[in-house]
Parts: structure tokens; sequence; C-alpha cells
């Protein structure tokens, strides 16, 4: 079965084949032309839809990023928790600020 950009089933591109392979087979080349085209125009909107997809959802996760509130230089401020240097002091959550 034919695969998309990220793996997933894609059955309608099989089934779609089948019939281009069926249409020349029969000699209908301008029916198979058209089938040709559809499958490749599906496959090119699904991969960009992925491609999109994959972008908003890296955007999210930066956006949700964990983060810690921690003193440097006299001063509470929030760091992503990723890039934490061991000498900082990490407020505890709940503590008021």
């Amino acid at each position: 079965m034919a695969k998309g950009p990220r793996g997933e089933r894609r059955p309608a591109d099989v089934n779609a084949r089948a019939v281009m392979i069926a249409k020349i087979a029969t000699g209908e080349i301008a029916d198979a032309a058209i089938i040709f085209a559809i499958v490749v125009m599906s496959s090119a909107i699904a991969y960009w839809q992925s491609f999109r997809s994959g972008i908003a959802v890296r955007r999210l996760r930066e956006g949700v990023a964990p983060t810690a509130t921690v003193l440097r230089d006299a001063a509470w401020t929030e760091r992503l928790a990723k890039r934490l240097d061991l000498d900082l002091t990490i407020r505890p959550r709940g503590r008021p600020r």
C-alpha cells in the first residue's frame, strides 16, 4: 500500500494507480493521463499539508516549552527548563514572587 510523507497509508493512491494501469491496458491513454495527474496532485497536496502541519506542531511545542523561574543576578527570571545552569536557584512552584 502506498505511504504518505509521514508513513500513513494512502489506499486511494493504490486504487487510482490500479485504475490507471487498467486504462492503459485497455488503450484509454487520455483517461490514464488524467488519473495520473490527479494522483500526482493528490500526493503533492498531502505532502504540503503534512509539511505545514509539522511546522505548526513545532511552533506549538516551542510555545508551550517548560520553563522554570530562576534566581539570577538577584532577580527572578523565566528560563527554558532545558537550558538551566547548575548554579541557579530554582523557585519551587506555589511560592509567592
